[in-house]
């Protein structure tokens, strides 16, 4: 047997109200862990005289706020004894945060076929539950090798990985943690693409992440890991095999189904607009971004709730119509994201909600109300938009007992001939579809080759204009230059042949008779 001391490695210290100082040793030894308040002095010692590789001295009464130097020594069996070099610790200060971390599953079968490629949507939420500040909050979690990364989605920091052995290792850097705040990572993760190929071993549960621990202020502050995610593979002739692509998330969250869309090719500073008709998300009708940087490929996941994602979480204050949640891969990319929206008018009476208070919420750290604005009605829903800075949890509610309401409306002249439209007191003045009649009615057909807005729709409109304020000396004027272009205009179709008229010459704009008011008229030229 070799007299030497024991070597002493892997010295860690956490912290969760007391500091706990961990060590191993490559042979049975003792325990002692020397420590004070200034370099080199060492008041203070706590020990374990038992004889063990793995050792953890737990040091109490310990002053918050306050740096403490130590050194970690053991003695084996022999008396030989080694001493580590001095590290230093702060404790947090009084008030000390509360780190927590939550693991749960938003969408994907639970049980599975081995053969078959599945899809699961992973939600790691991290919540600074005290009265202050964390720093440097990190998280670390493990994607076996059965399972592949997708794409994630944080709502803070920034996250990396690396493969080693098929496994991927991510960690989420958060950084700091304000009290009250909770960030997201949300993880897609899959099966492989061939079906074929039996990826699982065999019947049997299998995780899909090892389970996520999170620390911070240096290591001080840890909680985690969490429970691994777990599903069960089996033959496809198995009754245990579930259809369908919705799946349960433990934790809150409660039954969740997803849409998913690959957005590509969106060149700097083009909008990309998507409509969405899903029967899992009928609430949804549309969704659009403008690209801050080329996006070549991502991925747009709208994941239904049936109620709020985790127990702990504020409630709005607003009736709920429902609660889902949003990860964009290239949320970096993008900006004036919206959503459009609609709510079945029933609900709004059933609940007594007036609809110029249905809004869509959005939480960071608590839930904020986003600019919505009426679009359209129907006799069933009203349709609203509204623009969101980011992606993570949604809800759509209103104030309840705020007083039922019909949409406002008024009627709008069209621009040309006798039609007219209703307008919601919404952004767009004139509906889409009426925009483009009006477009395409600007020119009226005579039947002879030449296009010329009628004399009696011109007429229409001075009387209009009349009725708003216009100047007689104004209307006078205009009509005797309608009556001097239509004799003009008659003789001209007796000397020009159709075939010969040029194409861009037989429309006559509409005269700009609001230029016209504006425009000073000479003494005695009326």
């Amino acid at each position: 047997m070799v007299d030497t001391p024991p070597t002493i490695t892997d010295i860690k210290v956490t912290f969760d109200s007391p500091a706990t100082i961990t060590w191993t040793t490559d042979e049975n030894s003792t325990s002692l862990v020397k420590y004070g308040t200034q370099n080199g002095s060492y008041t203070s010692s706590i020990s374990d005289p038992s004889y063990n590789t793995s050792h953890s001295i737990t040091l109490f009464n310990l002053t918050p706020g306050t740096r403490y130097y130590y050194v970690v020594n053991s003695t084996d069996i022999s008396g030989n004894s080694n001493q580590s070099t001095e590290d230093l610790f702060t404790t947090p200060p009084s008030g000390v945060a509360a780190l927590e971390i939550s693991n749960v599953m938003t969408s994907g079968k639970t049980t599975v076929n081995i053969k078959t490629r599945e899809l699961w949507t992973l939600d790691i939420v991290v919540s600074n539950n005290g009265q202050t500040s964390l720093s440097n909050a990190v998280v670390m979690d493990t994607i076996p090798v059965e399972i592949t990364l997708e794409d994630f989605t944080a709502s803070k920091g920034y996250v990396t990985t690396t493969v080693k052995n098929g496994a991927t290792k991510l960690t989420w850097t958060i950084g700091r943690m304000l009290p009250g705040d909770a960030e997201s990572l949300m993880l897609n993760v899959s099966t492989k693409t061939d079906v074929t190929t039996q990826y699982f071993t065999g019947p049997g549960e299998y995780v899909l992440n090892q389970g996520a621990s999170v620390s911070a202020n240096g290591g001080l502050i840890t909680a985690g890991p969490t429970n691994p995610i777990t599903i069960y593979a089996q033959t496809a002739t198995d009754s245990r095999i579930d259809g369908g692509r919705s799946g349960g998330g433990g934790g809150g969250g409660g039954t969740a189904t997803s849409f998913e869309a690959w957005i590509k090719d969106v060149s700097t500073g083009q909008t990309f607009e998507l409509e969405i008709d899903d029967e899992d998300i009928p609430y949804i009708n549309g969704f659009s971004l403008t690209a801050k940087q080329a996006i070549y490929s991502s991925k747009l996941a709208i994941t239904d709730l049936d109620k709020k994602p985790w127990y702990s979480m504020a409630d709005p204050d607003a009736s709920v119509l429902r609660y889902f949640k949003v990860g964009y891969d290239k949320n970096n990319y993008v900006e004036n994201a919206r959503f459009k929206v609609s709510v079945n008018k029933s609900w709004l009476k059933d609940n007594d909600i007036d609809p110029y208070k249905f809004v869509l919420y959005h939480y960071t750290t608590s839930w904020e109300k986003l600019d919505t604005k009426i679009l359209k009605e129907d006799n069933e829903s009203i349709y609203f938009e509204a623009a969101t800075p980011g992606f993570s949890y949604f809800s759509l509610g209103g104030e309840s007992g705020s007083g039922y309401r019909a949409i406002k409306k008024e009627v709008v002249s069209a621009p040309v001939g006798k039609e007219t439209v209703e307008k919601t007191d919404a952004p767009s003045v004139i509906p889409a579809a009426h925009k483009t009649k009006a477009k395409e009615i600007t020119k009226t057909d005579t039947g002879s080759g030449e296009s010329d807005v009628p004399t009696t729709t011109i007429l229409s409109r001075i009387f209009q204009l009349v009725r708003e304020g216009l100047p007689i000396a104004v209307v006078l004027a205009v009509i005797g230059g309608i009556f001097s272009y239509s004799v003009k205009t008659k003789a001209r179709k007796g000397m020009v042949r159709k075939s010969e008229a040029p194409e861009e010459k037989r429309t006559k704009p509409l005269l700009d008779l609001r230029k016209m008011q504006k425009e000073k008229v000479p003494d005695g030229k009326i």
